[in-house]
């Protein structure tokens, strides 16, 4: 049990898979995903870098890589954000730094990741818009005090989700102690029937591993199908295909069980 609790109790940012798009061809866009791609931001008393980038060439294909390829995250440049920079001056508007988070991942790890990106280009913004008022400053050029803000920091950050997990970031464990505790018991049964079992001859031990086979597959189906029920039932949890999730769970009880289990002599 302690042991199962690691990931959620030291959920460490290292080496995640972080996806980038620059729409922009302008030198800040390229420069920012420069910037990004070669970022060594680290975790405390860790040796590797909190992200690992991944840079793709289409939203279309930055998303594909969010939903399927374990990328927890995708940051998007928009195309004008060099020419917003430029002109927000006489502006005053910010180019906006989309952030789409892949909550279904891992909500605990996706909800940090969320923050230091957020962060990072945040800080990032703050950089260049200092850079922008030194310019000014150079060319003695007032700011206007109604775009100072803007200029201070032409950059927005905008964050939105993807496959949001809502009720369901506690899910891991409201799965894995029922059937993990619920393995133990038919475990220790069948032990014991093994101990009090003498085989004599070798079919005999051939049948009973087959009969504790069909006996633990059948148990669970009925743990897997009857967790989903009442985890349904009791804990207002609802998913778009429970069969589906009760033969995983289903699969998972008769591997607990069989490991368990093989440490018997027969």
């Amino acid at each position: 049990m302690t042991l199962a609790q690691l990931p959620t109790a030291k959920s460490t940012i290292q080496n995640v898979p972080v996806g980038i798009v620059n729409q922009d061809q302008g030198p800040i866009g390229k420069s920012l995903t420069n910037k990004a791609m070669h970022n060594k931001t680290k975790a405390d008393h860790v040796d590797h870098p909190m992200f690992k980038w991944y840079e793709y060439k289409t939203i279309k294909a930055a998303n594909h890589a969010l939903s399927f390829n374990g990328n927890y995250a995708t940051v998007i440049i928009p195309k004008d954000l060099s020419q917003s920079v430029q002109t927000v001056g006489q502006t005053g508007q910010k180019s906006t730094v989309k952030i789409v988070i892949n909550q279904g991942r891992n909500h605990t790890l996706a909800t940090n990741v969320s923050s230091v990106l957020t962060s990072l280009f945040n800080k990032v913004g703050t950089s260049i818009g200092t850079g922008v008022l030194a310019k000014m400053a150079a060319l003695n050029l007032s700011v206007p005090a109604s775009k100072a803000e803007a200029i201070a920091n032409p950059i927005n950050v905008k964050t939105s989700i993807v496959h949001s997990t809502k009720n369901l970031e506690a899910a891991s464990s409201v799965f894995f102690q029922p059937i993990w505790i619920t393995s133990l018991v038919p475990t220790m049964l069948l032990y014991f029937a093994s101990r009090a079992f003498q085989p004599k001859h070798k079919k005999d031990v051939l049948a009973f591993k087959g009969t504790v086979v069909g006996i633990v597959a059948l148990l669970s189906l009925i743990v897997g199908f009857v967790t989903t029920f009442y985890v349904s039932q009791f804990l207002g949890y609802h998913f778009p295909d429970s069969p589906l999730i009760s033969l995983f769970l289903a699969i998972a009880t008769f591997a607990f069980i069989m490991f368990l289990f093989s440490k018997t002599n027969y």
